[in-house]
């Protein structure tokens, strides 16, 4: 005979299941082409906008990574939009604006992690962006 699940052990495996769904970190989405490694292309002096799942009530964000090595590309503004509006905890996407620079190309690399952990990070990506 099989022993029974107790409901708070049901009940608690069934909210982190909801959590991890709803926490709305399934990926990227980029204007530009799309395929396996983004790759976004913009004119000097204008810009584009990098669109990245998120969840930031789990204390999760995406940081730029390589920022320091960039001599086409740099960042012109950052926002966060909820999914859901006055839903607590819900997901959203992370809108990150980028202006060309200068003509050739960069490697944006993105990790979604908690700053304050010294743990490698949940996600990563990397987004090639080419000035012309």
């Amino acid at each position: 005979m099989m022993k029974p699940v107790p409901v708070t052990r049901l009940a608690l495996t069934c909210v982190v299941l909801f959590a991890i769904h709803a926490s709305g970190c399934h990926g990227l989405q980029a204007s530009g082409r799309g395929g396996g490694d983004p790759a976004l292309e913009v004119k000097a002096g204008r810009t584009v906008t990098v669109s990245l799942s998120s969840n930031p009530s789990t204390g999760y964000s995406w940081t730029w990574t390589n920022r320091a090595n960039f001599r086409h590309v740099d960042t012109t503004g950052w926002s966060f939009d909820t999914g859901r509006p006055g839903v607590p905890g819900a997901g959203g996407t992370e809108r990150w604006t980028f202006k060309g620079v200068s003509k050739g190309s960069d490697t944006v690399r993105m990790e979604y992690r908690r700053p304050w952990e010294k743990i490698p990070a949940v996600r990563d990506t990397s987004i090639v962006i080419r000035v012309r």
